[in-house]
């Protein structure tokens, strides 16, 4: 029902967004005690992204976002061997991916639900949501020292947003095969 795939994805989105979140505040370290000037440019990334999105989102109407959407995110965490203005490029280009993800993603929960107007607009609300809840987290892994613990929160949240793609998956698989018959 709409209701079990909108709970899946309010998990997934929070559990990206704890991701991305993590990311931004990586960066913003980074320029913030002048370890490198982020500047504007990497921004256009972001716009270029969110259109690229659009339309690889749409491809078979849109069965496969929530895969693609994953393997951005995996993509997004991969260390690129120090090169920070690379992982900034890979940074902005997820996360315009994530952002039509959300969007989009809560559009279509929407149209299942009681309360239609509300669920449209909730992709934005549970990512603000959870950047709230992951700042401090996030700031506190960045300043952990060895990157063991960091690594093991990363793959833990990546399980979990396998889990709840994965309920997303069957779910629009199940709707597919019921309006075949």
């Amino acid at each position: 029902d709409s209701g079990s795939v909108a709970v899946a994805l309010v998990m997934v989105v929070l559990l990206m967004t704890f991701i991305f979140s993590a990311l931004d505040n990586v960066v913003t370290v980074v320029h913030a005690e002048g370890g490198a000037d982020v500047g504007q440019w990497p921004r256009l990334f972001l716009a270029l992204s969110g259109v690229a999105a659009g339309f690889l989102f749409d491809i078979k109407d849109q069965r496969f976002m929530n895969q693609m959407m994953y393997c951005v995110t995996v993509l997004s965490v991969i260390e690129f061997g120090g090169a920070f203005i690379i992982g900034l490029i890979v940074f902005y280009l997820a996360a315009g991916f994530f952002v039509v993800y959300f969007t989009t993603g809560f559009t279509n929960v929407s149209y299942g639900m009681r309360w239609s107007a509300l669920w449209s607009g909730a992709g934005r609300a549970v990512n603000n949501i959870g950047a709230g809840i992951v700042g401090i987290i996030s700031y506190m892994l960045i300043d952990s020292p060895g990157i063991m613990v960091m690594s093991v929160v990363v793959i833990l949240l990546l399980v979990l947003i396998s889990i709840a793609c994965l309920k997303i998956y069957r779910r629009d698989n199940i709707d597919d095969m019921m309006k075949k018959k």
